[in-house]
């Protein structure tokens, strides 16, 4: 099954000059049918990389596209981990919007998750695929975005989960020579901003 985007994605950077936000509403159908809507206005910063690791994966590329379906199931589960902590403390209820089981939150409805966090970088992955990205490369962001799963309380939940976690750690070795290259940007940054005090 083909998939793509229904119409080209079209951008407004932002006046951070670091996000973009859509200029219209998208929907992304993946190889297997299942589709996402991706509101007007929805803001993204594409693949969020680490300076000291642009030098291995850039923040666009082939995986542009698929960084935008990851960024929205992302917000998603940041929404559903913020509505639960509200249902905890009582400013907040289960229910339903008639077709679909969520929270109510301060009058909106907030859907609970189609994926769970280890789903949501799955597809990531695939979704890169699709678009053409080479094994390795793909391999690498999702590595990158497992190891941020764990900086993200909303994303930390399954982290262990069996049938991805030894893969991820053979992963995580496998690539434990990008480190050293890193570390070596770090310097030359600290060196930069140094030279750019000093010069001010």
């Amino acid at each position: 099954m083909k998939h793509d985007f229904d119409a080209p994605v079209l951008v407004c950077i932002d006046e951070n000059g670091a996000s973009v936000s859509l200029a219209a509403e998208r929907t992304y159908t993946g190889s297997r049918g299942d589709s996402w809507r991706i509101p007007e206005g929805f803001r993204t910063d594409f693949a969020t990389i680490p300076s000291i690791l642009s030098w291995a994966v850039m923040k666009m590329g082939l995986w542009t596209l698929a960084a935008i379906v990851h960024d929205l199931l992302c917000e998603g589960l940041n929404r559903w981990h913020a509505a639960l902590a509200a249902v905890r403390k009582g400013y907040a209820v289960h229910g339903s919007d008639g077709v679909t089981l969520g929270i109510w939150l301060d009058g909106k409805f907030i859907p609970e998750p189609t994926a769970s966090a280890v789903d949501t970088d799955a597809i990531f992955y695939k979704i890169a695929r699709d678009y053409g990205v080479d094994p390795v490369r793909a391999n690498l962001l999702w590595v990158g975005v497992r190891w941020g799963a764990l900086a993200n309380p909303a994303r930390r939940k399954g982290f262990m989960r069996r049938d991805t976690f030894w893969w991820f750690v053979l992963l995580s070795v496998a690539f434990v020579w990008v480190v050293p290259i890193a570390v070596l940007c770090l310097v030359g940054q600290g060196i930069l901003r140094l030279v750019r005090f000093v010069f001010r």
